[in-house]
């Protein structure tokens, strides 16, 4: 009936619904080729893939999940006493939200798919979450095209759920009904890595001894058989005994026939099977305790990386489907969830301090807002926001708006002519200038750091490359050097000819390539890379350093022509 009321309004589908008998075809079948059987259960015994699940279910279980509404002047309320917020705290008398959501995230990990029953009352308000076994749920489409749940029970017969009383959060999906389950995408890989396990179980298990051919040099009799195999079961039955000595019979000869597990590169092959693993699941190496290639300069870079690319997309899939699903029609427009995942970018209380005091510094957060950041109690006063006296914008400073006083100081002069000392605007410009250095830092170190893995002992393959991402690279350093020398030109001079600026930074990036170049290139040569790398973990400030001294520089010479080659204007290498 409604199929037929859209068709006449010319809003139906063409295509045809997916049924209930349309089975689709695994993404893999067989038995995998190493020969273990993997499913979502036995997966779990491979040491990597519990790491990698424990280390996204648990650290996504800690993180806070609140409820907002958005006014229509854009601001945004936490709703703490919303029934949703409330139930999000509280999913169900069992669980607490940590529990749900640690459940939630596993099953999300292993089948796919995370299932939640959702109860409501009498008025339509969700009041519980019960999570559902993925093994127990069937997604299906009727003829209608409508989406069925079915959950089938230990004691009764299978319930059918409409899709609205069903949270269900699933991963890549060809058709958006039901997720890929990982363990059966990565089962080959998943099914080697166990069967290495269990090589080495038995391995040592068996004493670690090799196989072995053992010569007679005449015919053995039959008690002296009888002898020889009750004292080589003794021999190899565990690794308590592998220094035991063996008693030969009649002159026989002994013959190492097996492989030994390095030769065969088993070490090596478990470490493999642990990386791809760990890289399918995006999770970073030093997360299961993989340290071989760890750096401290690089670990809170993989830190960063391990929030945007495995837990951000995760975090969007859980509040897309709590918005459509928790709320009712009238609070949807307004009413959204937000998982903070603030908490995993706080960094050092150092890092943390530089970063609240800019942000306090040009107006964006309060003294209270940082405490409450930092689960401190707001002080009186502290929700005043901060502006430096000295500051203003680049417009009023390029058309003089506050006029002149030739009788008055040139600090005072700066201040109502609208454009600053040189000092002045290096110190307004830090923030800028600090950005700018973080930013060319992170590329940099980044690249150097993944060509000098990939190209490790190909020391042609990394000149060439070396030599392109230098090209590629240039226009990212102009950039990023522009921007504070043409505020600086503003401020300082009213000067804003753009050509002017991007010149003098192309002289500047030039140097700074340079500098890059053959300090790379002479680490790369030498074996001495991430010694450089752990050199450059001040690089951020470094660069930041010497971009204020070209602005102070700059700004004392606005107007003039760009440095020639043979003048000192030093710039972080």
């Amino acid at each position: 009936m409604i199929d037929s009321l859209l068709k006449v309004f010319g809003l139906a589908r063409l295509s045809e619904p997916s049924t209930a008998n349309d089975a689709r075809p695994p993404i893999v079948a067989g038995r995998p080729k190493a020969g273990v059987y993997v499913n979502e259960d036995i997966a779990l015994t491979y040491m990597t893939v519990w790491t990698c699940v424990k280390v996204l279910a648990e650290t996504f279980a800690a993180l806070s999940w609140h409820v907002y509404q958005e006014t229509d002047d854009d601001i945004r309320n936490r709703r703490k006493g919303h029934p949703v917020a409330k139930l999000l705290r509280r999913p169900n008398p069992r669980m607490t939200a940590y529990t749900f959501k640690l459940t939630m995230a596993l099953h999300l990990n292993t089948w796919g798919n995370a299932y939640a029953e959702i109860v409501r009352n009498r008025r339509g308000d969700p009041i519980a979450l019960w999570p559902l076994e993925p093994h127990r749920v069937t997604v299906e489409v009727n003829n209608e095209g409508r989406i069925i749940y079915k959950v089938a029970n230990p004691n009764r017969p299978p319930a059918q759920l409409n899709p609205e009383d069903v949270f269900h959060v699933k991963g890549m999906s060809p058709d958006g009904l039901v997720g890929y389950s990982p363990i059966q995408v990565a089962r080959e890989s998943i099914s080697l890595g166990l069967a290495c396990q269990q090589f080495a179980s038995e391995f040592f298990g068996n004493g670690a001894n090799p196989g072995a051919i053992f010569e007679h040099p005449g015919e053995m009799s039959e008690e002296a058989q009888e002898r020889f195999k009750k004292g080589l079961d003794e021999y190899r039955s565990g690794h308590s005994k592998v220094w035991k000595a063996l008693v030969t019979e009649e002159g026989m000869k002994y013959q190492a026939t097996t492989i030994p597990a390095k030769d065969a590169q088993f070490l090596e092959t478990r470490k493999f099977q642990r990386s791809e693993i760990a890289g399918f699941y995006r999770v970073p190496a030093h997360k299961i305790g993989d340290l071989e290639r760890a750096t401290f300069s690089n670990i809170e870079q993989q830190a960063i990386e391990f929030v945007t690319d495995a837990m951000l997309p995760v975090a969007i899939n859980f509040e897309q489907e709590a918005d459509a699903k928790l709320f009712n029609e009238r609070e949807q427009g307004d009413h959204y969830t937000k998982v903070d995942l603030r908490s995993l970018l706080r960094g050092d209380s150092a890092a943390r301090a530089a970063y609240y005091q800019i942000l306090m510094q040009i107006g964006v957060l309060s003294v209270n807002e940082v405490r409450r950041l930092e689960d401190m109690n707001p002080v009186p006063g502290g929700d005043l926001r901060l502006v430096p006296l000295n500051m203003t914008t680049l417009e009023q400073a390029a058309r003089g708006e506050l006029g002149g006083n030739s009788g008055a100081t040139d600090h005072e002069r700066s201040r109502q002519s609208g454009k600053l000392t040189p000092t002045r605007a290096a110190a307004a410009l830090g923030p800028i200038l600090q950005a700018a250095g973080e930013r060319l830092a992170a590329k940099e170190t980044n690249a150097v750091r993944r060509a000098a893995s990939k190209y490790s002992g190909k020391p042609d393959d990394f000149s060439a490359w070396l030599d392109k991402f230098v090209q590629d690279h240039r226009e990212t350093v102009v950039d990023a050097f522009t921007a504070p020398l043409e505020s600086m030109g503003v401020l300082v001079a009213g000067d804003d000819d753009e050509r002017r600026w991007n010149l003098i930074a192309e002289t500047l990036t030039d140097r700074h390539l340079d500098h890059l170049r053959s300090d790379v290139a002479d680490a790369f040569g030498q074996g001495t890379v991430d010694a450089l790398l752990e050199q450059w973990s001040q690089r951020p400030t470094a660069i930041a350093a010497e971009l204020r001294q070209q602005a102070l520089l700059t700004g004392r010479k606005a107007g003039l022509d760009p440095p020639s080659d043979d003048e000192d204007l030093p710039i972080a290498a």
